[in-house]
């Protein structure tokens, strides 16, 4: 005959099956709290229910001996907080707004009186972090979408921590984004997450243009919180910052909204030294658009969420190279130049207006290409070649997610992201002169996907199960200009690697005096980031306070024998009696915690000093000295 095995059985199954495991590294919040009576006594067993403001979900637990609870793994948002016990008033609590990765302290008061009565009270949750140790700054979503934003980049509003500062000129200079310095530390010494799962590029000599693997729109981002000292051990592996977003979830009604932003240049001024050059104005386009909705599938239980961002750009970038001038690449100086293979040295001889002149017959074939290849400086009196070449950019971007309470005690999502962009910067110099002096010139193909599933599984109100799975990819090809043009063969350079997948132009050349021209030296690379499956498991249990539980006996459970509420023993199991005799005689000791009247009746709450063992040996020995009869 089958057996049925219990829930956590089949969790902690799960837990031996998953080979790569680690604690959750969460975006969700977390609240926790007391429930009290009037007196200030504790009130364990007391139901209390947290529910979302806008999608009606809601999570119910119980509160422990100790009249403590945990509700751990909410969505940031708005919710109300909701304690019920029998004799008392149900109480509300309102107003409270959660922020990722946060820890909420919520401590509930009952008052005495009907079930059916109602006490509302209305607080926002309080700003001083009591729970955690953890330093850092949440950026909610009014200021995601209030703060300007150049580019609408998110990362910008991470400058509003203290400690944290911009990215250093090398990495701006070719292009990469998620840059930030947090209290010395460099900037890949940074974490970033996405609902609770790694997002991390992992690139290789700047790969991806982009430090995290996927980069949300912000109106698909809910809000983020950068993390810089102090964090929990669940976080690990960095010693910077744990920069913690989370994406968008439907609520109970349709949401959306559809954006364009545009920027040109038709009322620009010209660019300084371009101006200063005599070059013409650099041409700017810009076209950010959009939409992001979500709703619900079924009310009160599935909800999704989707959004799409395009980005068409197209920007001038002023350039100055130093090149020969015409006369110079016909051999033609007006300092002296001596031969340097001729003993002595001696100098080469002038034409008639005092040149120094090298012999077309002693130049190279090889360097005489390459210099053919040059093109004469464009700016008066000068050596300076002055270039506006165009960066084009296109990228398309979207993100998915799905929302879905089995029962209050289950709930899952599912989101998957894809970020494709094609980026090209021409070199400062033209044709296969190229003057590139950095390998994020040319081609940038990049493509990111990201998969996060997480479940939530309340098994008990002491213990909780979160799960999360995660799976990413980015593939990244960089390319020169000229990719795929064999520069050598065309200049007569031999013995030089010539696979078509890796040439590009001409091989880079040093000029003294001048700047260099042909290809960067790393370039083409491509970078593949294999299947990554992660499995953190997240569980939270509490723990019982060092002087064991509480428990609470009320006058009209108790059986009296005599006049008072010390003469009385309990008449059904979990229930502790007290008789001020044989409280002195009983091992382990019971100590009175708390001794009040509730409606009128005398309420004690004792502790037991060994758990619940102790606690039920000396609710028996009680029970059999007060009682004979009642001893078996």
């Amino acid at each position: 005959m089958p057996t049925r095995r219990p829930p956590f059985m089949l969790l902690l199954t799960l837990i031996c099956v998953c080979s790569s495991t680690a604690f959750a590294q969460q975006e969700t919040a977390t609240i926790t709290g007391n429930v009290k009576d009037p007196s200030g006594a504790i009130v364990p067993g007391a139901t209390v229910t947290v529910t979302n403001i806008l999608t009606n979900i809601s999570v119910k637990t119980e509160t422990d001996e100790a009249g403590f609870y945990v509700i751990p793994s909410l969505r940031p948002g708005d919710y109300s907080v909701i304690a019920e016990s029998t004799g008392f008033a149900k109480t509300i609590r309102t107003g409270v707004t959660l922020q990722v990765a946060q820890v909420a302290r919520i401590d509930l008061s009952l008052q005495t009186g009907q079930i059916s009565e109602t006490v509302e009270v209305v607080g926002a949750t309080s700003l001083l972090d009591t729970q955690t140790s953890s330093r850092g700054l949440v950026i909610d979503q009014k200021k995601i979408v209030d703060l300007p934003l150049n580019g609408r980049d998110y990362n910008q509003l991470a400058l509003l921590s203290p400690g944290v500062l911009p990215g250093t000129p090398r990495l701006a200079s070719v292009n990469f984004k998620g840059v930030l310095n947090v209290n010395g530390n460099r900037t890949f010494n940074n974490v970033f997450l996405l609902d609770g799962v790694d997002n991390i590029s992992y690139s290789n000599s700047f790969r991806g243009e982009n430090v995290q693997l996927v980069q949300p729109s912000i109106e698909a981002l809910q809000e983020f919180k950068i993390q810089t000292n102090a964090y929990s051990a669940e976080f690990g592996r960095s010693s910077g910052a744990v920069v913690n977003a989370t994406i968008k979830s439907g609520t109970n009604s349709i949401r959306g909204s559809v954006y364009e932003f545009l920027r040109n240049d038709a009322l620009d001024a010209n660019n300084f030294f371009s101006n200063a050059l005599g070059a013409p104005k650099p041409k700017r386009e810009r076209n950010q658009f959009g939409v992001a909705v979500g709703g619900p599938l079924v009310r009160n239980r599935t909800f999704w969420f989707g959004d799409y961002e395009g980005l068409r750009d197209q920007e001038g970038i002023p350039r100055v190279r130093q090149v020969p001038t015409a006369a110079e690449k016909r051999g033609l100086f007006s300092s002296a130049v001596v031969d340097p293979f001729a003993a002595g040295r001696p100098e080469f001889s002038r034409n008639a207006q005092g040149q120094w002149v090298i012999p077309q017959e002693r130049w190279d074939p090889v360097g005489a290409a390459i210099v053919a290849l040059i093109p004469d400086p464009n700016v008066a009196g000068s050596t300076i070649y002055a270039s506006t070449p165009i960066t084009d950019t296109r990228q398309d971007q979207f993100d998915v997610r799905i929302d879905h309470q089995f029962t209050t005690a289950l709930t899952m999502f599912g989101r998957y992201s894809f970020v494709d962009t094609l980026t090209f910067r021409p070199a400062p110099l033209p044709g296969l002169t190229e003057g590139s002096f950095n390998d994020a010139f040319g081609s940038n193909d990049n493509r990111s996907q990201g998969l996060a599933l997480g479940l939530t599984w309340m098994v008990s109100p002491t213990f909780v199960g979160d799960i999360r799975f995660g799976h990413t990819r980015g593939d990244y090809y960089t390319n020169p200009p000229n990719f795929g043009v064999n520069g050598a063969t065309e200049i007569g350079l031999r013995n030089v690697p010539s696979d078509p997948l890796i040439v590009g132009g001409v091989p880079k050349v040093n000029i003294q005096g001048f700047d260099a021209v042909g290809r960067h030296t790393s370039t083409p690379q491509f970078q593949t980031r294999a299947h990554e499956l992660r499995e953190p498991l997240h569980q939270s249990r509490r723990r019982r306070p060092a002087a064991g539980p509480a428990v609470t006996a009320r006058a009209d459970e108790l059986h009296r024998h005599g006049p008072g509420a010390e003469h009385a023993v309990l008449l059904r199991p979990g229930r502790l009696s007290h008789r001020a005799e044989a409280h002195r005689e009983c091992r382990p000791p019971l100590r009175v915690r708390h001794a009040a009247r509730r409606e009128g009746q005398p309420v004690l709450q004792l502790r037991s000093g060994d758990g619940d063992d102790g606690l039920f040996e000396g609710w028996q020995h009680l029970r059999s000295r007060a009682d004979p009869s009642r001893s078996q």
